[in-house]
């Protein structure tokens, strides 16, 4: 019965696409609305928004007198006690870059142990391994950083880095080594941080609803989501709405109906649908610079065949970005305030009311936008993402005990 509804899944998602390489928007808007409820037993939306575009327009009026709480509180100086940072870096780049702009006081070390997990498990990689691991060892030795920070995402390997490798850094370091892993929205990702927790003091992700999905692990942290600000920042808007993701059953209706009512609306709008197996995705400049220079993005947090919501990471891009944020669900209420940091939406009708607002009160959608920008620098940049990195650290007596290691 499940290889059935796999089938039909990928059938459904093969016509989607169909329909959307020959351009029937407006069909497609209908048959993926029919697709998404039945595979996802979606009849009914969960939650009801708003029914029309003066219901919105009051919701986001009212939501303005409100004030954002921390909005002056200042960030512009550092106390941070971490001083020196030791990187073991890997695939996750975004908080290396973080790590080097946060603190005007922070010294940083980076040891790229890629090549470590591209070695074969021969003789001669062996060797190699060997060689690698005396290097990192003397950097970390002279260096003597106050955290050892490493990068999580990939799977110990026995005869890569491994637990093997941690063993020999606790020899000769006593102090606090932290991995980060990102979001840990599969069972694949999550058991790799699980790997990793039997070996590090913690390991911190970006996953704020981990508790419904997989069990907590006491080591496992949440983080706030980490954004580079040398890549994200206020441009000129050439654009008014802006989408790049996998095109898929859930997303399908939303992405249908943004590019028929933009045509309708006369709103300009750059759509990327990609398939990971066949189509590669925008490249990382293009997609930070579209990001940038675009009044509106929106975040389909429904994805693939899971039933949890996945949020993206434009939500805080598009902050940073001074970028107007529609997200679907009600995942984001765990972040950020409905009306005055973003705009949220559950089906079609209230996507459509959205959009039709974007193009009719630009006035309220610079506002909306200033109020997420002023949260963002106060809660969500990298200087408060990194003092939130050492609080978490801190917990134990990391710097009145040295963080002797367990």
């Amino acid at each position: 019965m499940r290889a059935i509804r796999i089938f039909l899944y990928k059938k459904f998602e093969a016509i989607n696409r169909y329909l959307w390489t020959e351009k029937y928007y407006r069909f497609g808007i209908y048959f993926s609305s029919i697709v998404k409820a039945i595979v996802f037993r979606e009849f009914f939306p969960k939650s009801l928004n708003y029914s029309n575009l003066d219901e919105l327009v009051a919701k986001i009026d009212k939501s303005s007198v409100s004030i954002n709480k921390n909005i002056n509180k200042d960030t512009s100086k550092n106390t941070n006690k971490i001083k020196k940072l030791f990187i073991i870096k890997g695939c996750y780049q975004d908080f290396i870059v973080n790590a080097l702009i946060s603190g005007q006081q922070l010294e940083c070390e980076i040891f790229d142990f890629t090549k470590m997990n591209s070695l074969e498990n021969t003789d001669f990689g062996s060797d190699i391994l060997e060689f690698e691991t005396k290097s990192l060892l003397k950097k970390i030795s002279s260096f003597d950083p106050d955290v050892i920070l490493l990068d999580t995402n990939i799977n110990p390997l026995s005869h890569a880095f491994s637990t093997n490798t941690i063993s020999k850094i606790r020899s000769i370091y006593k102090k606090k080594i932290i991995g980060i892993s990102g979001d840990l929205y599969t069972q694949e990702n999550y058991t790799i941080a699980k790997n990793w927790c039997t070996c590090l003091d913690y390991v911190l992700h970006g996953e704020k609803m981990l508790g419904k999905n997989f069990p907590l692990i006491s080591n496992l942290k949440y983080i706030r989501c980490d954004i580079d600000a040398k890549t994200f920042f206020p441009e000129k808007k050439k654009n008014d709405f802006f989408f790049s993701g996998l095109g898929n059953n859930p997303r399908f209706p939303f992405i249908f109906t943004v590019k028929l009512f933009s045509n309708i609306l006369d709103l300009k709008a750059k759509i990327f649908i990609h398939r990971k197996s066949t189509n590669p995705s925008l490249s990382y400049d293009k997609y930070t610079k579209l990001i940038r220079t675009s009044r509106v993005t929106a975040n389909f947090s429904r994805r693939s065949r899971l039933l949890t919501e996945v949020l993206g990471g434009n939500r805080v891009e598009a902050l940073a970005s001074k970028t107007l944020l529609l997200a679907e669900g009600t995942a984001l209420k765990e972040h950020f305030t409905p009306y005055t940091h973003y705009i949220p939406f559950s089906t079609v009708r209230e996507f459509i009311v959205a959009l039709k607002f974007i193009k009719n009160y630009p006035d309220r959608v610079n506002k909306i936008v200033e109020s997420s920008y002023e949260f963002y620098k106060t809660e969500w940049s990298s200087v408060s993402m990194f003092d939130n990195f050492e609080s978490i650290i801190q917990s134990d007596d990391l710097f009145s005990k040295k963080g002797q290691s367990k």
